[in-house]
């Protein structure tokens, strides 16, 4: 059993080029404590962590006392220098980030990161965290999909008992539903273990176990705050059917006519599908992770080789009122006037160094506009995304200062500002494509997220293809939906047969999950509300119901009270 700990910290500021962005009055951690930190996003909460980490600059802590107990010694009473030098930080702290594709090292297989499948035991562990060694052990990081980089982000701690303090800032981030239930339940466990000290920040806590102590950070000041308990947010029920579009209105058309594979990943290959969007559409892809949905946002984007198009993929976009044009055919500068994607992985896409100013600037010059016009653009749609109320505000900050969730919505900011929005530009079809563009956020950013994404759809003529895990967001962000299993991207409509094409078809059993259960009968709803669907068991829209024939079937009971539901 390591030894006992009692750590104290009084008076912290942290700020950045004479801006103050978080206060800590009192905050105290002792061993087999369960703390949890609550906020919304860009509030300080990752600031924090950084600073109980010992990775903050020493010009970014303004001042603060912390004060280090451990069996067997005195009390010690450090300024942050001394305190961030403590071996006590290397020895026994274990931290989950929030954006875990860049916190593991990109050169070297996942595998040799994240030790232990050599034993049943250790195998069990993977799986149970919904990852085959067998698949991935070799695999460098950016080969993984977000999800899977954050699940095997996971793994540390088990690997590694030794180190008790375990920090984890929101360890959820791109976990699927169809791998929550399982995370939720290993995370649960590790909570549960009296030698554990944890520090968990989410936005999302209604899954925790009660008891944890609650700090909030409200107005820049982290405080400790009651415990909130569990809350659900009911939201209505939006999205349409995404039906066939006449050939004038479709502004993009995707077809892999093969199945297509990837280079050193034998276990997942790309089934043939084709997909249409109709201009000012907005259509939702949901999945599991590494599914394959957001390989699908790269092929559109033009990101794959020169030659893998039209060979593998065949893509057309509306870049005149004709008719689709193929879209590598367009010079790189014009389609990125017309065609922008916001990545999963947002720092990977900036220069961390870069101030948000100077990269404004950048985007100006680049599109040879007029400042006052620009500057117009600039402030309107940095306040709809809550991201400051003038452009200046931000203009000194690094890009690698701004929390995650800021850095997603200035992503997305970027994106609007880079389409042909100006001038005459504002009426030609547009496409945005958006993968986990809600990922990290607290609800009211997201709410903000939707109506900012809803009016510049509204007001550019935008299409936008969006991926997500949130199935709230994408029925509340779409028009329609679609769902991608195992590399096959299902039909609208789909049917067992359709399944037929799944490789490994012993997986479709995966179908009746409730993450997938959820999706198909939330969108029957809005198909019943149209007129589109009929009523019934959910399982018999869209499989062969094995249970038709028993006495228990509720099917005919479902259709006379005009529900949609499961007949079992």
């Amino acid at each position: 059993m390591r030894d006992a700990f009692h750590l104290k910290i009084d008076h912290l500021t942290i700020g950045f080029h004479g801006r103050q962005v978080l206060e800590v009055p009192r905050f105290e951690l002792a061993r087999s404590q369960k703390v949890l930190l609550t906020g919304e996003s860009g509030c300080g909460k990752s600031i924090f962590l950084r600073a109980l980490l010992g990775v903050l600059p020493e010009s970014a802590v303004w001042s603060g006392v912390f004060r280090l107990q451990q069996d067997g010694g005195e009390a010690k009473t450090l300024a942050y220098p001394g305190y961030r030098r403590q071996s006590f930080l290397r020895r026994r702290m274990s931290v989950v980030f929030q954006d875990a594709v860049n916190s593991l090292h990109p050169y070297r297989p996942v595998g040799r990161q994240c030790r232990g499948y050599a034993t049943p035991q250790e195998r069990r562990k993977w799986e149970e965290f919904r990852l085959n060694p067998d698949d991935l052990a070799e695999h460098m990081p950016g080969e993984c999909s977000g999800g899977e980089c954050q699940r095997l982000s996971l793994l540390f701690p088990y690997f590694d008992a030794q180190r008790d303090l375990l920090v984890m800032d929101e360890p959820l981030t791109d976990i699927d539903w169809i791998s929550r239930k399982n995370i939720e339940a290993c995370l649960k466990h590790l909570l549960g273990q009296p030698e554990r000290t944890v520090i968990l920040v989410t936005h999302q806590p209604g899954w925790l176990p009660r008891g944890m102590a609650h700090h909030a950070v409200v107005d820049g000041v982290l405080r400790p705050a009651d415990w909130p308990g569990r809350r659900t947010v009911e939201r209505g029920a939006a999205g349409h059917g995404n039906g066939a579009a006449p050939d004038a209105d479709v502004l993009m058309r995707i077809r892999v006519p093969e199945p297509y594979s990837f280079a050193g990943n034998g276990a997942f290959s790309l089934r043939p599908f084709e997909l249409e969007l109709r201009c000012g559409e907005s259509l939702g892809l949901i999945g599991e992770s590494g599914c394959g949905k957001s390989t699908l946002l790269r092929i559109a984007a033009g990101l794959f080789p020169g030659a893998c198009y039209p060979s593998r993929f065949e893509v057309g976009f509306r870049f005149d009122p004709g008719s689709l044009r193929p879209l590598m055919a367009e010079r790189r500068q014009q389609r990125y006037r017309r065609l922008q994607l916001v990545q999963q992985n947002t720092t990977g896409t900036l220069i961390a160094d870069e101030t948000v100013g100077g990269n404004l600037r950048w985007i100006r010059r680049l599109k040879g506009l007029d400042r006052g016009v620009f500057e117009a653009a600039v402030g309107r749609w940095g306040q709809k995304l809550r991201l400051f109320s003038r452009s200046d505000e931000l203009a000194d900050r690094k890009l690698s200062e701004l929390s995650v969730g800021m850095l997603r919505r200035y992503v997305l900011l970027r994106a609007f500002l880079l389409l042909d929005i100006y001038g005459e530009g504002k009426t030609r079809p547009k496409l945005l494509l958006l993968d986990e563009i809600s990922r990290g956020l607290d609800a009211a950013n997201v709410e903000c997220l939707i109506r900012a994404l809803r009016e510049f759809q509204h007001d550019h003529n935008v299409g936008i293809l969006a991926v997500s895990h949130d199935i709230d967001f994408i029925r509340e962000c779409c028009d329609g939906f679609r769902m991608m299993f195992r590399g096959l991207l299902l039909p609208e409509h789909f049917v067992a047969e359709d399944l037929l094409n799944v490789e490994n078809n012993s997986r479709v059993r995966e179908l009746r999950n409730p993450y997938y259960h959820d999706f198909l009968a939330r969108r029957e709803e809005s198909r019943n509300r149209s007129g589109v669907a009929g009523f019934g068991c959910l399982y018999g829209h869209h499989f062969v119901c094995r249970n038709r024939d028993h006495r228990e079937c509720q099917h005919a009971s479902l259709i006379e009270r005009r529900k949609v539901g499961t007949c079992c």
